[in-house]
């Protein structure tokens, strides 16, 4: 019988340890047999899993490449390596991995399986041409046992992540899952359909989707002073006497010519028709667009779902090809526009709620009585002038009901034509006034802001965080910071603490406050934010954060000046700018949460450009935050006594929320974060920790739904995978369909 040797005893005590379940020390036990005999790959990957196991994720990286470079398997070992660089956050390396694994081995299950669950089979079958008849297996009959897709989500949830659709084949989601009929309704809506300029046979489309209405009590009036339009529209309305009115021509404006687009004078002028004049709700579609059968009673039926509801909107897409445009060819559908609550940030940039909106009568004439004074007649497409102004003014007045359903469809062609034959408002002209949002009380553009920045001690990296905050503030001396310190009993890290004061601390900005204390994020900011008084707002910091944005307190007091603005949260990425936070998403995520754009290069921007775009978000990261002071005592701060501390800015947000505040996303404050590997699981919480997870529990006990119903996350999006890369069946749970856009932001 052959003698064991040291290696194998070693190796021996590792298999023992391991079956155990005590990871770390198995781990020791494989390397010491490794420093005896390096030539085995095999214990080299048995040595990464015991380190991925106890959560040394680094250290598992590590001894799995050492283990490629010896020979290992090449499928299964970058199986496990991509396992330990999802669980660190490094999605894209992961994926790589799981990508490598199946070239090398493409009946690996194993890489199949983590593909899936990170909701890219779709693109690996692509790269290694793996699962093409899986995947269309699961498509051919998914419309047959879509009925039941909520149950089989439950119970197979990797046949949920092979029916996710990527939003490229919006046309194949179309086919699957048709817009089902809206509530039975019998409230009396109008619609003025604004139709110039459009070809006859484009208007003739058109009409036939206002004619094809199923919502039965419906009147039609069509907005147009072209002659040929005119007399399209007059014959249809005879054949659909009751539902289409003969055709509404605009006053002339400019001697015996008119402009080229009606406008709210023209709108306004319209609702006063008698067939219109006494219906409360009325619907007002401002281009070329091709109605679903269900859209007025989707529109309606959500409307109606609250008393406080003053407006519905919904989702939409483009027609590529038209039905007739090719007999027997069904019409194909590209580019959705997947929209989420209304929103006063996107609606001040300029983004409006689509070309078809509901809206009560007496909203509309109020608002339209102000823009028809104001608004100068021109040849400019009305959805570059006064309709975002328009739909501003209906969120000042109330809430505003979004159905999450594709209602509508644009005509690309007809679309580009027209705005290629718009003029621009000449040079100088007034737009229509801009309605000035609520301002909040003790909030000035010279208002102080005292930046609170908990820290374990490390120097080195708060020297870039102090110089940057007043380095790109455009207020400089209205910045003051205090730095909250865990005093460190490393000599060295000491005297470059005192050294730091001495540099800054004559200049009177700057605080540090030691604590003989193990260092805790959330009771250092806590108790940095009672301790200061005369700032009004306070910006909460991470000790490796660096501002790289000129102006950002300017930001900040701009948004804050905002009376129902909570919080701001900044753009926040890496060294290489890598995007890491563009806000955070709820219900997603192995915690129940997920960062919007982790790992996004530069250039990628999200939907709709949206990591670009300031908007209301659910939540935003702690790393930088910043608020009024006011707000923060009244909600007792961050909760230092969530497990870990995780989920705390969540959290303090759904605090501020509940309070009637909104939460901004400003990309224009941006900063960057040093300590990237320490960051990264601030946005990508590892897998089955258990201090997340007990968290996640806490949150999920003490707000319920709004933990896992995010307003600004369209439901069409999976809540498995990268955020926004994959569309899933829809949910339609409620009677009105709809999903119920933000509170007002003002009266």
């Amino acid at each position: 019988m052959k003698q064991a040797t040291p290696f194998d005893r070693w190796v021996a005590q590792g298999d023992a340890f391991r079956d155990a379940g005590q990871p770390s020390k198995a781990a020791e036990a494989y390397r010491r047999a490794l420093n005896l005999e390096p030539g085995h790959p095999d214990i080299r990957v048995q040595l990464g899993n015991m380190l991925k196991d106890a959560g040394r994720l680094g250290e598992a990286e590590d001894a799995y490449r050492a283990a490629l470079a010896a020979g290992a398997d090449t499928g299964d070992t970058n199986v496990q390596l991509g396992r330990a660089l999802r669980r660190s956050g490094k999605r894209e390396a992961a994926y790589g991995c799981f990508i490598a694994a199946l070239r090398a081995s493409p009946n690996n299950h194993d890489a199949v399986d983590e593909l899936v669950s990170l909701g890219e089979f779709w693109t690996a079958q692509r790269h290694v041409g793996l699962g093409a008849s899986t995947i269309a297996d699961v498509v051919a009959t998914l419309n047959g046992i879509k009925q039941n897709l909520a149950r089989i989500e439950q119970v197979l949830p990797q046949v949920a992540n092979l029916a996710a659709i990527p939003p490229s084949r919006w046309d194949l989601w179309r086919q699957l899952w048709q817009v089902p009929p809206a509530p039975v309704g019998a409230t009396p809506i109008g619609l003025v359909v604004l139709a110039d300029p459009a070809p006859a046979e484009v208007l003739v489309e058109i009409l036939a989707g206002v004619e094809g209405q199923r919502h039965a009590a419906l009147t039609a009036l069509v907005l147009t002073g072209d002659a040929g339009a005119t007399g399209i529209v007059a014959r249809r309305a005879a054949a659909h006497t009751g539902r289409l009115l003969a055709p509404f021509a605009p006053a002339p404006t400019r001697g015996e010519t008119r402009a080229a687009f009606a406008g709210p004078a023209d709108l306004r002028a319209a609702l006063d028709q008698a067939a219109l004049a006494k219906l409360d709700w009325i619907a007002v579609a401002v281009e070329p667009v091709v109605l679903h059968p269900e859209a007025i009673g989707w529109l309606a039926s959500a409307a109606l779902a609250a008393p406080d509801f003053v407006a519905a909107f919904a989702d939409d897409d483009e027609l590529a090809t038209r039905t007739g445009a090719t007999v027997g060819v069904p019409p194909t559908y590209t580019r959705p526009t997947l929209r989420s609550a209304a929103d006063p940030e996107l609606l001040e940039q300029g983004q409006d709620l689509g070309a078809i909106i509901l809206a009560r009568r007496a909203a509309l004439i109020a608002i339209l009585d102000v823009l028809a004074a104001t608004t100068p007649v021109s040849d400019a497409d009305p959805r570059t002038t006064w309709w975002v102004e328009l739909h501003r003014r209906l969120l000042a007045r109330g809430r505003i009901a979004h159905v999450n359903e594709p209602l509508s469809s644009r005509l690309p062609p007809v679309i580009e034509a027209r705005r290629a034959a718009a003029t621009p408002p000449p040079k100088g002209a007034a737009s229509p006034p801009a309605l000035p949002p609520r301002a909040a009380a003790g909030i000035t553009p010279g208002s102080g802001i005292l930046a609170v920045v908990p820290s374990r001690g490390r120097a080195d990296l708060l020297a870039h965080t102090l110089s940057s905050l007043r380095a790109t503030a455009e207020v400089p001396g209205s910045v003051s910071v205090l730095v909250v310190a865990a005093r460190t009993g490393d000599d060295t890290e000491a005297a470059a603490m005192t050294e730091l004061l001495a540099r800054y601390g004559n200049e009177g900005w700057l605080e540090v406050a030691q604590r003989d204390e193990a260092f805790d994020r959330l009771r250092f900011a806590n108790a940095g934010a009672a301790a200061r008084t005369g700032c009004p707002i306070l910006l909460f910091a991470t000790d490796d954060l660096e501002m790289s944005s000129f102006g950002w307190d300017q930001c900040l007091r701009q948004q804050l000046g905002k009376a129902d603005v909570g919080a701001v949260g900044a753009r926040l990425i890496d060294p290489a700018r890598v995007l890491l936070h563009a806000g955070l998403l709820l219900g997603t995520g192995a915690a129940g949460y997920a960062a919007e754009g982790l790992g996004a290069l530069p250039g990628q921007h999200g939907p709709e450009a949206r990591w670009r775009m300031r908007r209301s978000v659910a939540a935003v990261s702690g790393v930088c935050l910043a608020c009024r002071r006011s707000d923060f005592l009244a909600i007792d701060g961050f909760d230092a006594q969530l497990p870990g501390g995780a989920l705390a800015d969540v959290d303090l947000c759904l605090k501020l929320a509940a309070r009637g505040l909104r939460i901004v996303y400003e990309p224009q404050v941006e900063a960057i974060l040093h300590a990237t590997q320490a960051a990264a699981p601030e946005f990508a919480p590892p897998e089955n920790d258990p201090e997340t997870a007990a968290a996640a529990a806490v949150m999920r006990a003490r707000w319920g739904d709004r933990m896992t119903t995010d307003p600004y996350f369209n439901t069409h999006y999976a809540r498995w995978g990268s955020p926004f890369a994959w569309l899933r069946a829809p949910t339609r749970g409620t009677a009105s369909g709809s999903e119920v856009g933000s509170d007002s932001p003002g009266t």
